[in-house]
């Protein structure tokens, strides 16, 4: 028995060992997760206006577009308890925030990252931002992300290779994504969209994300902060195949959160339906996410509406 343990010891001890070099090395190359929290760290009491929220948010607010210094924090697939987390996370260091600008969009109440097919973006907060989220240390190993062969050849590509990793994130971290041309496209997948978004129980999540909405106003009102609530632009095919209930439930919620004070919530849903379905696919990489070209342009806008509040409270410290 004791010989059959150490034979096996010495067996698996050379895939234990690869395992742990091929895991090492694929968490140092880059990725959008270490590069955000890289900057979160080196740079949180610098950003005055900072952006939240998940795909909809890293596609379409663009931090160059800002007067203030800000940052997009948004990721692929953020649910709003992750939102939360970075907050919290990152609270007594922001030492300069006066805005969070947080995307609410229509599936928003009625999701969870641990819920979502890319739920396997659970573990690079884990691994990046230090978020215990994911309790289970075998779903923490980004190397069983890929076959073994893919993963070596990422490493060779970076470490000996030198190639380097092209992400689609600008310095302040918005996702560059190209303009959609095919509106045929946009057609035929509509219906899969639509129904990813949609849920047939309003009651399914929503108390719990509305409680980190709170949570997030809690914290900044705690830093003397304003929370800017803002619904992103979605191409005329995909807004009006929306569920009207789904979508009243958010914009009443939102209503009831906001005080124009130092909560506000602002509707840009239907910003670019005034053109015609052909030529507002420019602004638009698919149905509901932003081109490059769209975030560039909604993000003046919402500069425009920064710019304003701050005038507005600069008066009324005058008076």
């Amino acid at each position: 028995m004791k010989k059959s343990i150490i034979l096996t010891i010495i067996f698996i001890r050379p895939f234990i060992i690869l395992t742990i070099w091929i895991e090492t090395m694929l968490r140092g190359i880059p990725n959008e997760y270490m590069i955000k929290s890289n900057f979160m760290n080196a740079n949180a009491s610098r950003i005055k206006v900072l952006v939240l929220g998940s795909s909809h948010g890293i596609t379409a607010i663009d931090p160059d577009c800002f007067s203030q210094y800000t940052y997009n924090c948004a990721h692929y697939a953020q649910s709003l308890d992750r939102d939360y987390n970075i907050l919290n996370q990152y609270q007594d260091r922001l030492d300069s925030l006066e805005y969070i600008i947080l995307p609410v969009s229509y599936h928003s109440l009625w999701t969870k990252i641990d819920l979502h097919a890319h739920k396997w973006r659970k573990k690079y907060y884990n691994i990046y931002y230090g978020f215990r989220v994911e309790q289970n240390p075998i779903k923490e190993l980004i190397f069983l992300d890929e076959t073994i062969h893919e993963d070596l050849r990422i490493i060779k590509d970076y470490y000996y290779n030198h190639q380097p990793i092209h992400t689609d994130l600008t310095p302040y971290g918005l996702a560059v994504t190209p303009s959609q041309t095919n509106l045929g496209w946009i057609n035929s997948t509509i219906d899969q969209v639509v129904a990813a978004h949609s849920t047939d129980d309003l009651t399914r999540l929503y108390d719990e994300n509305v409680s980190y909405l709170k949570k997030i106003i809690d914290i900044a009102k705690k830093k003397n902060a304003k929370v800017i609530f803002v619904t992103i632009p979605g191409h005329e095919i995909f807004v009006e195949r929306l569920h009207p209930d789904q979508l009243n439930l958010l914009y009443t919620t939102m209503d009831k959160l906001k005080d124009n004070k130092t909560v506000f919530y602002y509707n840009f849903l239907h910003e670019f339906t005034k053109e015609d379905q052909e030529t507002s696919l420019k602004y638009f990489h698919d149905t509901d996410h932003l081109s490059y070209l769209g975030a560039r342009t909604f993000s003046v806008k919402l500069d425009s509406i920064v710019k304003a509040l701050d005038k507005k409270e600069k008066i009324q410290s005058a008076n």
